[in-house]
């Protein structure tokens, strides 16, 4: 029987379904690269958190869908997915495990939905905040500085409000298993991501580097405005991230001499296109890689440019080369997102539910699934 005629069969309440979920051994499996055995649901969170900063936030989540319900319309645009606005949570199997998702430079929160979808679907729930004035409906650049030390506490913060929420009665009363969580991120949320997941920033190292001529051209334009705030109240690492998942990362000169600070990070594994020409792969992407700790992984998709582990470029078609696709030589986007939405469910499973029947699809192999791809792993 499926989990979702059980979930109906349940009864749903207000709230979320199920209210003696069976035992976690029964959770139904699915390989990583087709839709997972549960619905969709997402809801938006509005809140204030401890810094007394307000904070939107996106969840998609494992969900008790029941006839009637609609397909949630990813707003300001008319983009809809698989996730059902505001449906009840699916507990029939369980409390699940928690990711966190940071966005990239001038996006939004929900700019890779269809991986958070594909997540939610195996059983996982996805938390993604803005980063206030870093969105595409909010941009002020006047307010970079702050934004970039304030980004690992907006998401860490949202962290805190999920994991309250799942504590008393509501919606995702019940729905988090443990107070662990896997920290990922999209470009400058890559970043953010390796800062939450054990990456130790180094200001003067940065500021050297920028000196000498090399490094990012923005983030080095403000290092200047830096030194006026109190960078010791701005928190980085959080222990409870158990594992890291950059997608399109840089900035490895940020975490000190040869990337050093970047050799602590939780069980990290990059996703990255080698015709990055935001965030070179060879200058950014790949030195980054280099200089984290293992156990690691490396997925670095052939034809594949900054933006293909995103949905920007079928919001914006023309606002890069890459967005031409096949036609100019690019690979084809639906291609990215299946690959990079099965690879990321893989690692995810065997990191967090340490099952071992993902990790076919994380072994360098020459079947056609990874053709286009090239797959590395370091113990």
């Amino acid at each position: 029987m499926s989990v979702r005629l059980v979930s109906v069969l349940c009864g749903v309440a207000v709230f979320s379904a199920c209210a003696d979920p069976v035992e976690e051994e029964s959770r139904p499996w699915l390989p990583p690269d087709v839709p997972g055995a549960f619905d969709v649901g997402r809801t938006t969170l509005y809140f204030e958190d401890s810094r007394g900063k307000s904070l939107v936030a996106d969840v998609w989540y494992p969900a008790a869908v029941v006839e009637g319900e609609r397909l949630s319309v990813y707003q300001p645009t008319q983009y809809t997915g698989l996730s059902y606005q505001d449906a009840a949570v699916d507990l029939t199997y369980g409390p699940h495990p928690l990711v966190a998702f940071s966005h990239g430079y001038i996006s939004i929160r929900f700019q890779s939905f269809y991986l958070m979808e594909h997540l939610a679907s195996h059983g996982f729930v996805v938390v993604a905040p803005d980063h206030n004035f870093n969105t595409l409906f909010d941009l002020n650049p006047e307010m970079d500085v702050p934004m970039m030390l304030e980004r690992p506490d907006d998401v860490r913060f949202t962290v805190d409000h999920i994991l309250a929420l799942a504590d008393q009665p509501g919606r995702f009363q019940g729905a988090l298993r443990g107070g662990h969580y896997a920290a990922l991120g999209h470009s400058f949320g890559a970043v953010t991501s390796m800062q939450l997941g054990g990456g130790v920033v180094d200001w003067s190292g940065l500021t050297a580097h920028c000196a000498a001529g090399g490094g990012n051209g923005r983030v080095c334009e403000v290092l200047s405005e830096v030194s006026g705030y109190a960078l010791e109240s701005y928190g980085t690492t959080d222990s409870r991230v158990q594992t890291t998942v950059p997608m399109s990362p840089g900035l490895w000169y940020a975490f000190g001499q040869d990337g050093q600070g970047l050799e602590s990070m939780a069980d990290p594994f990059v996703l990255a296109g080698a015709l990055d020409d935001v965030l070179d792969w060879e200058q950014e992407g790949r030195p980054a890689w280099e200089a984290m700790g293992g156990p690691k992984r490396l997925a670095l998709f052939e034809d594949v440019g900054h933006y293909g582990f995103s949905f920007l470029c079928d919001a914006l078609p023309d606002f890069r080369p890459e967005c031409a696709g096949v036609v100019d030589g690019w690979a084809d986007l639906p291609w990215v997102h299946r690959r990079s939405e099965t690879l990321v469910m893989a690692h995810l499973g065997a990191a967090m539910y340490e099952d071992e029947r993902y990790l076919p699809w994380l072994m360098p192999q020459d079947s056609e699934l990874w053709e286009g791809v090239t797959i590395e792993s370091v113990p």
